[in-house]
């Protein structure tokens, strides 16, 4: 009885205070807007790394998009650990939100139905603990790697099932940049202009169809070699900072 009370009275406390950030974020989000609105406004350019939300504040001002970019360097990038080739990866910093609600839904909606032999690898820095509860024989959480690249370049493939987040991810670009296999969600993919399914990326939103994917390529890997090499042209063509550094210095330079 008194474990219940207890159990009761820590639930209602989360609840209360729920409920009192809901509030605080309901005021911020609007004082939010109206200070973006305004810097924007008085502003020369703001530059952003996604187009839609470029699109949206120029309503506001000057806006300009220039995307996310990878180190060239990455592209003749050749380190591979092959002791990963059965596993996937997912690549991106642990405590940030939308990566976390990735890997939550990827568990819970394609995981399952994978086949048996494949192993699932969570690799960013400051892992949440909340993702621990996953941990298995088959799901392992790295944390902090000195060289990520030679893990993903080993790996089977890497999933990116965004459901939160905005922006360009730029573990989306880093993978493909290594000519690896990524498969992501339409939220994922919105922001990397001229992608194509099923020929630069693979773009799935159901979690079984997405675990049936894995396990075609799982079985029959050289049937997406070209995908692989396709997906390191566009990044490549498209994604690189090189290209974006002279186009930013260019912009920067006008408004001086």
């Amino acid at each position: 009885m008194v474990d219940s009370l207890y159990l009761n009275y820590k639930s209602s406390k989360l609840n209360v205070k729920y409920f009192l950030w809901k509030i605080i974020y309901t005021i911020e989000e609007k004082r939010l807007f109206n200070y973006e609105k305004k810097i924007i406004k008085q502003s020369n350019a703001s530059f952003f790394v996604n187009q839609d939300e470029s699109n949206f504040w120029s309503d506001y001002g000057n806006t300009i998009c220039i995307p996310n970019g990878v180190n060239s360097d990455l592209f003749a990038y050749s380190n591979k650990d092959t002791s990963y080739e059965n596993t996937i990866i997912f690549f991106g910093k642990m405590n940030y939100q939308p990566n976390i609600d990735a890997v939550d839904w990827f568990m819970k909606n394609v995981f399952p139905y994978i086949n048996k032999e494949i192993k699932f690898l969570i690799l960013g820095s400051h892992p949440s603990k909340v993702l621990n509860k996953y941990i298995s024989d088959r799901v392992l959480i790295s944390g902090f790697v000195d060289d990520p690249y030679e893990i993903i370049n080993g790996s089977l493939l890497s999933v990116a099932p965004m459901q939160t987040g905005a922006g360009i991810q730029n573990k989306i670009l880093e993978v493909m940049a290594l000519g690896k296999i990524v498969i992501t969600s339409s939220l994922g993919a919105k922001p990397l202009k001229g992608i194509k399914n099923n020929k630069n990326i693979l773009i799935e939103d159901d979690g079984e169809r997405m675990a049936k994917l894995i396990d075609e390529i799982f079985l029959n890997r050289e049937k997406y070699v070209n995908l692989e090499i396709s997906s390191r042209k566009f990044i490549a063509s498209n994604y690189t900072w090189d290209y974006y550094k002279t186009k930013l210095y260019k912009m920067i330079e006008s408004y001086i």
